[in-house]
């Protein structure tokens, strides 16, 4: 028996598969080569949401984590869209690792913030 596992990681997205040990990754870092050359016309974001539907069609858990730091509604409004679409409700990823966590987290709007977020990821209300 095999299974697998996708992850999006600092900007990289990852494909274990646990028989052979396989790994695929995509270093979206180097995708933003559109901004200085958009004849090329990539789009990372749509990768990613490709790479996450496809994964999510097959059967593949997928996790996840902030590349950036994030202190602000807008942008864990982005992070919380990315796991759990609303297009997509028996979608979402199996697991989020917030990175880059600071004193500037934990001083107060952010923190709220912060706690909104969490809380909205494991499907409360906030």
């Amino acid at each position: 028996m095999w299974g697998a596992t996708l992850s999006i990681l600092s900007g990289k997205t990852w494909l274990e598969i646990s028989w052979d040990r396989g790994i695929l990754g995509v270093e979206l870092r180097t995708l933003d080569q559109y901004e200085e050359f958009p004849e090329a016309l990539a789009d990372p974001e749509d990768l990613v949401w490709e790479v996450l539907y496809d994964a999510w069609d097959i059967g593949i858990p997928v996790g996840a984590e902030n590349a950036l730091p994030c202190y602000g509604r807008q942008g864990f409004d982005k992070i919380r869209q990315n796991a759990k679409p609303y297009d997509g409700p028996d979608k979402s990823l199996s697991s989020f690792t917030y990175l880059r966590l600071s004193p500037d987290l934990v001083e107060g709007c952010h923190l709220r913030e912060f706690e909104r977020f969490v809380n909205q990821m494991h499907g409360k209300c906030a």
